[in-house]
């Protein structure tokens, strides 16, 4: 469900008519602020790329919404040193408690991933939002 379609929900039957017209002022103004934000989000960790060869912002999206593979959204120089580390090949050799202390340990990796779980609960909004706003699948 889209940000519009989510206020839409939200505010079914406790407007009139007469308020139509500032709600969806108000909707696209919301909408709009929700895609600068996503913009900004892939302008800043656009300049890093992910452990598929991604840039960042599409290998998150490549992670939630296409192969389910979450390393596509890990940046690839903290993934080979956590790797190196630990004596792991790759991501296959993780133990229980790796994603997290990968996490802690990968400050642009844990970045984006804050920065964008921020976005989606600001403007109520989830992957497919996300992807809508910057067009990767389409």
């Amino acid at each position: 469900m889209n940000l519009q379609e989510n206020y839409k929900r939200l505010f079914k039957g406790r407007i009139s008519s007469n308020d139509s017209k500032l709600i969806n002022e108000v909707n696209e103004g919301k909408v709009k602020e929700a895609s600068m934000a996503v913009e900004e989000w892939v302008e800043q960790y656009n300049r890093y790329m992910g452990v598929n060869g991604d840039k960042l912002p599409m290998g998150y999206l490549q992670a939630t919404l296409n192969t389910g593979i979450m390393s596509d959204a890990y940046e690839e120089n903290e993934y080979a040193t956590f790797n190196k580390d630990n004596g792991y090949k790759d991501d296959s050799d993780w133990q229980e408690g790796d994603t997290e202390r990968f996490m802690s340990a990968s400050p642009i990796t844990k970045g984006m991933f804050d920065t964008i779980a921020e976005i989606q609960k600001k403007y109520s909004m989830d992957e497919e939002d996300i992807n809508t706003i910057i067009g990767y699948f389409n």
